[in-house]
């Protein structure tokens, strides 16, 4: 079987455990993670909402699985940080509109950046025609207080959506981000 199978296999199996009401974030926080400052968020599927192409659009967290010493505002999706280093990683999802018959590709990719618009970090290139996640794994030394947000960039001219609620559930994972001050490289 090829890796592109036992992933989709994995993804599916993590899938069904959301619909089965598990939060799947909470199953791979470590006890490490947990006693340190940190916090998680995911962004889960409300209904439809069409992101502007070609422009860094702005994850919007509704989910808080854990938060301990970094706050976060939810109005503006901003995460506050204080002087120190921090892991930063997860993921963000976008979809093509399903009806499309277009055959060009929508790749695109997730960043971290700061409230005013200066990019930090960038996960890898996904292909938003194929549900490919853009993935975040990054370790930053930040000096002054930072505020940061997830935002999401694709290209081509292809209805784009940072969120798909298709059949009125509310299970459908489309970004999670996990912050840890104080991370150790040793």
């Amino acid at each position: 079987m090829s890796t592109f199978a036992y992933v989709s296999i994995f993804l599916i199996f993590l899938l069904s455990l959301v619909n089965a009401g598990v939060n799947v974030i909470n199953l791979y926080i470590s006890k490490r993670t947990v006693s340190r400052r940190s916090i998680v968020l995911s962004e889960m599927a409300v209904g439809d909402k069409v992101m502007d192409t070609g422009t860094l659009n702005v994850r919007s967290f509704d989910v808080v699985s854990f938060q301990r010493d970094i706050n976060y505002d939810a109005e503006t999706s901003t995460i506050t940080l204080k002087p120190g280093t921090y892991r930063i990683r997860g993921f963000s999802k976008v979809v093509v509109d399903p009806n499309s018959v277009s055959t060009t590709d929508a790749p695109g990719y997730c960043v971290i950046r700061t409230s005013g618009g200066e990019i930090l970090a960038s996960g890898s290139v996904a292909n938003a025609k194929y549900g490919q996640l853009s993935h975040l794994d990054v370790v930053l030394k930040l000096t002054s207080l930072s505020n940061i947000q997830m935002a999401h960039q694709v290209g081509g001219n292809e209805t784009t959506y940072l969120q798909r609620g298709g059949n009125e559930s509310t299970n459908h994972l489309f970004a999670n981000l996990i912050v840890e001050r104080d991370f150790d490289m040793r």
